[in-house]
């Protein structure tokens, strides 16, 4: 599983289980799948081409001699502008032999005798370095025959291989039918080159070797092949840039004598036929070389596309390469090997090709897994897909050719697949603990009932809701860092606890939630549920101490015959119960239709309450305070009433909670108080013999801690005229002792407005003493439930004696709520109380 912890690492379980081997392993396996069939051939033959024209031109290019053919020289020399006679070709040969090159390679068909001039030529193809073509249908079958007369030793065939994109990239070298051996036109103009250094040519199986230099074999798999036909000896061309490898001398520059072979030492030197026939060519030029004659004119339609020059539709003659100069390139390949021991392509092994390819699914696997932020992924992957292009052409250079697309598609898939894996777990799994989330835990339990509804038996099914009791303590005391830890632990605890097929799933921060399917009774329900708490139960070593949890678990149990029976009821079912098992301080609850009634009836009172607010359906009643010495009024505390359209009067008891929970309570005080202050203003009007009648009014917790109270209150008694002498304000004992410091600085606040300030319910809730008199509060409020036990026994009198003289220690006026009668009225005169409400 996912983990965003040490506990997601790959050292976790076995390494295969690491999701970055195991999408890379996958991405791989169907990456050479389609590799094998052939479904990458055409990008990887492309990016040859490419790493093709980065080579620079290293192999020495001095043995190669070209006679071309161009189309001023069949104007010129041919018969009807299209074929040159035989007495030319004789004339040409007969000039060249007198500068003694090694090899003379005739590039051009000679099987029908054109006169005049038939028996010269025969004569000059009977020289013993004169090498011919011929063209073969396959080698069963020679479609356009060599010269008559020529011995076999001195016949290559002049076919090129043509990859499916029509490009030239392999040279046939060579090819066995039955007893008959084929040689290619350029490895016959090879091997008489080199017949004088006793360098014989042996054929095995898988190469063909000329003295200690071996000529692998191409296979139908080899490089970035994968389908081609193989058959014969085949090798890859390594091609030199071709504008640096061929330079074409005028007339005008043989004439000048100021060239000498040094000025190409690197280069093809080619020449027109009349240039050779009329210029006095150096012999230096072609001694002890190989020279081959053939044509490049455009209309000799002896042109081929390679990597340098384009593919065979394209439309510019020009950027297309003739046969004479590619059979220049070929010989050249052959010698130089041989000779100059310049490397032949050569490629790695299936096996090593694979797990190259494996490699970089894994390092894009890598990436994707460990880098979490998409921008960095880009980067990493555009850096490692360099990284990949400028290796192979670094290999390239060095004659190998390695595969570039498939890793780097391999690359690609992998990266994508993790992220979109990632995407995955983020969606359908928790990625602290690793479990499913809400939203599969959800599918999970709808596949269970949809599964065992189709087969109905006497099962019960249970969802269970578990909560980790006062999770919050634990990360403000410990931080988040132990609060993680924990809930992992927790993860694994509950899953050690639970039989087989059983689903548990983290739903919320520190809620779980359990799939309990196909059980026979509540009781087995019930085991499960103390197995549970029993494990969860025992101490959990974090933070180099044992840390001890409680836990609230809600109970859904459903049988399969329930209709209409969904996932989301039953773990909001659920949910209902953990909060009412908390509520209740019980370590369960199995869910009741009241609950859910409950909770329904609630949502409506916070519906019908927004709108209550919205459309000012409360009220404000008014409590007078009177004096205890006196009788007369001094004040008013201000109590919300809500009038229902349907329900009447609804009491505070009803609504505050739901105010308080939902945050509805801070625009209800803002009115409360506006209407309390105003009708306040109002009484101050009417009977101004009463100028020091006060109002008191209840703030809320949320409003207490409300950051704009000091403003809104600043605000009310602007706009309603009231002096600040005239607003109490009223809050809990409990309210206070919440956050003290924060308590007592709001106080301060509200104090420095002049406003008068009251603690109500005093004693109900937990204050203590030592904060108390920190508070500048001007009067203490006896609870009514004190009061009102006063004549009944001495324990609640002593009570409201210790709060009345703890009040006048400390500087404050004592009000006694919930005076009913006069025996009460006695007492808490005779107690030395100031006011009663």
């Amino acid at each position: 599983m996912l983990q965003a912890t040490k506990r997601s690492q790959c050292s976790h379980s076995f390494w295969l289980t690491c999701p970055p081997v195991l999408a890379s392993l996958s991405v791989t396996g169907l990456l050479l799948v389609i590799r094998q069939v052939g479904g990458l051939q055409p990008l990887e033959l492309a990016i040859y081409d490419q790493l093709s024209r980065w080579q620079p031109l290293t192999q020495d290019a001095s043995r190669i001699f070209v006679v071309e053919i161009t189309e001023d020289d069949l104007r010129t020399h041919a018969q009807n502008g299209a074929i040159l006679s035989d007495r030319v070709l004789a004339q040409t040969l007969a000039t060249l032999q007198t500068h003694q090159p090694q090899v003379i390679g005739l590039d051009i068909f000679r099987d029908i005798p054109q006169e005049a001039g038939h028996r010269e030529l025969r004569q000059q193809l009977t020289a013993p370095n004169v090498v011919v073509i011929n063209e073969l249908a396959d080698l069963d079958q020679q479609m356009v025959p060599a010269p008559p007369g020529v011995p076999p030793e001195r016949v290559g065939f002049n076919d090129f291989v043509l990859d499916s994109d029509n490009l030239v990239r392999r040279h046939w070298m060579y090819g066995v039918s039955g007893d008959r051996r084929f040689y290619s036109f350029g490895l016959q103009l090879a091997l008489n080159y080199l017949a004088d250094q006793n360098l014989t040519l042996t054929i095995t199986p898988n190469a063909l070797q000329i003295g200690d230099t071996r000529f692998p074999r191409l296979k139908s798999d080899s490089g970035g092949y994968q389908t081609i036909d193989a058959s014969g000896y085949q090798t890859l061309i390594r091609y030199p840039p071709h504008d640096q490898l061929f330079q074409r001398l005028t007339a005008a520059e043989i004439a000048s004598g100021t060239l000498s072979p040094a000025d190409f030492a690197d280069k093809v030197v080619l020449v027109s036929l009349t240039d050779v026939l009329t210029a006095d060519i150096p012999s230096a030029w072609i001694q002890d070389k190989v020279v081959l004659i053939g044509s490049t004119a455009s209309t000799s339609k002896d042109f081929f596309a390679t990597p340098f020059t384009g593919y065979l539709n394209t439309s510019t003659e020009n950027q297309r390469l003739a046969g004479v100069l590619l059979h220049a390139i070929l010989t050249r390949q052959i010698l130089t090997s041989v000779l100059d021991q310049t490397p032949l392509i050569w490629f790695w092994p299936e096996w090593a090709e694979v797990l190259w390819i494996g490699l970089w699914g894994f390092i894009g696997g890598a990436i994707a897994w460990w880098l979490k932020h998409p921008v960095w992924v880009g980067l990493m992957e555009a850096i490692a897909l360099s990284s990949l292009l400028g290796l192979c052409w670094l290999f390239f250079t060095a004659a190998a050719w390695m595969p570039f697309v498939a890793p780097a598609l391999t690359l690609i898939a992998t990266t994508g697949s993790i992220m979109a894996y990632r995407v995955f777990r983020a969606t359908y799994y928790d990625l602290l603990t690793g479990l499913p989330n809400r939203t599969l835990f959800l599918q999970q339990v709808q596949k269970k009932l949809t599964k065992l509804s189709q087969r109905p038996s006497s099962t019960i099914f249970a969802v269970l809701c578990l909560d980790i009791n006062r999770f919050k303590v634990i990360n403000e005391g410990y931080g988040h860092y132990v609060g993680d830890q924990l809930l992992i632990q927790i993860a694994d605890r509950i899953q050690t606890c639970l039989p087989p097929h059983c689903a548990v799933a983290r739903v919320g921060g520190n809620e779980f939630a359990v799939l309990l399917p196909h059980l026979k009774d509540q009781a087995m329900v019930e085991t499960i549920v103390n197995d549970i708490q029993l494990g969860l139960g025992q101490p959990i070593f974090l933070n180099e101490q044992d840390l001890f949890i409680t836990t609230s678990i809600g109970i859904a149990i459903s049988t399969i015959d329930d209709q209409n029976l969904e996932a989301n009821v039953l773990l909001r079912d659920a949910h209902t119960a953990m909060y009412q098992a908390k509520a209740l301080g019980k370590p369960r609850q199995i869910f009741a239709n009241s609950m859910h009634n409950r909770a329904v009836s609630r949502l409506q009172l916070e519906s019908e309450l927004r709108h209550g607010i919205k459309q000012q359906e409360f009220l404000l009643h008014y409590q007078p305070i009177v004096s205890l010495q006196t009788g007369k009024i001094t004040g008013f505390e201000a109590l919300v009433r809500w009038q229902h359209p349907q329900q009447g009067v609804v009491f505070p008891g009803t609504f505050i909670s739901v105010a308080e929970e939902t945050g509805l309570i801070i625009p209800m005080g803002r009115w409360i108080l506006t209407e309390a202050c105003r009708q306040m203003r109002q009484w101050h009007q009417q009977f101004p013999q009463q100028p020091n009648l006060m109002i008191g009014v209840n703030l809320s917790s949320r409003q207490f801690t409300h950051p704009h109270l000091i403003e809104e209150i600043s605000q009310i008694l602007e706009d309603t005229k009231l002096d600040c002498y005239s607003l109490k304000l009223e809050i809990t004992e409990s309210m206070a002792m919440s956050d003290v410091e924060s308590a007592i600085e709001m106080l301060f606040r509200l104090k420095q407005m002049n406003l008068t300030l009251s603690i109500d319910d005093f004693g109900t809730g937990y204050s203590s003493l030592s904060y108390l008199h920190q508070f500048p509060t001007d009067i203490l409020k006896v609870d009514q439930s004190f009061v009102s036990r006063m004549e009944n026994g001495d324990e609640d009198l002593e009570i409201v004696k210790t709060i009345i003289t703890l009040g006048h220690n400390l500087g404050m006026a004592v009000v006694a709520e919930g005076v009913e009668n006069e025996t009460q009225l006695a007492m808490l005169r005779e107690l030395g109380c100031e006011y009663g409400q």
